[in-house]
């Protein structure tokens, strides 16, 4: 029968465990797998070198939690299939955001720094108070949802201290709003670009200010 050992990072369980330690003594090779949905932003060799002490309980779970603390990995799930061999399930946290080029909001709605990334996120990047976060968030998710009819991605959502929203996308169009206004001028952005869809002007468009109250300011391209 194959033994199961998982661990979880808050707090770490362990919810199949092995009957002793010694189990896993001898055990020399490691298969480390991604779940489906994990975007394989950890290093392997880092996941590898986190699972060494698998013989020593309390050393397991300091080497794990440090895994946890300094990298995507949510939750690591391990077995013995085969004498001399382990089978490692490794399950990541999405990042569907970056807050102030530092903390990763995940897609489960947790807040990480991982440390450094060595490729590059297709990911909406945040600026602005913590705090905002989440609304930051539904800016990113509202606006998005009317940017997708432009085949546009937003790329950066800056909130300034004068309740200023600079939205900018990934081909530099960018539209500036209020804050505390977002929701009607919401509804006039999407009316706007209903407009121009018709129009066939809306690739020619650099700039679009929809803080005025009943208008819409627009800067083409020159």
């Amino acid at each position: 029968m194959n033994k199961f050992l998982s661990f979880f990072i808050f707090p770490i369980l362990f919810l199949f465990g092995c009957e002793r330690a010694s189990d896993f003594n001898g055990i020399y090779n490691q298969q480390i797998n991604f779940s489906k949905n994990s975007p394989n932003l950890t290093d392997i060799d880092t996941i590898s070198r986190s699972l060494i002490n698998l013989d020593n309980k309390n050393a397991l779970k300091k080497d794990l939690q440090n895994l946890y603390d300094s990298s995507w990995v949510k939750q690591v799930r391990v077995k013995t299939s085969h004498p001399e061999t382990i089978k490692i399930d490794v399950k990541e946290y999405q990042p569907i955001a970056v807050l102030n080029e530092e903390f990763y909001l995940t897609q489960d709605g947790n807040l990480i720094n991982p440390g450094k990334v060595n490729i590059k996120l297709e990911i909406v990047s945040l600026k602005g108070p913590s705090q905002e976060k989440e609304n930051l968030l539904k800016v990113s998710h509202q606006v998005q949802s009317q940017l997708n009819r432009l085949s546009k991605r937003i790329s950066i959502i800056q909130l300034s201290s004068d309740d200023t929203l600079r939205i900018t996308t990934n081909d530099e169009l960018v539209i500036v709003m209020n804050f505390r206004n977002f929701r009607d001028q919401l509804d006039r952005l999407e009316e706007f670009i209903s407009f121009e869809l018709i129009s066939g002007k809306i690739d020619l468009i650099k700039q679009m200010d929809l803080r005025y109250k009943k208008g819409i300011s627009v800067y083409f391209l020159s």
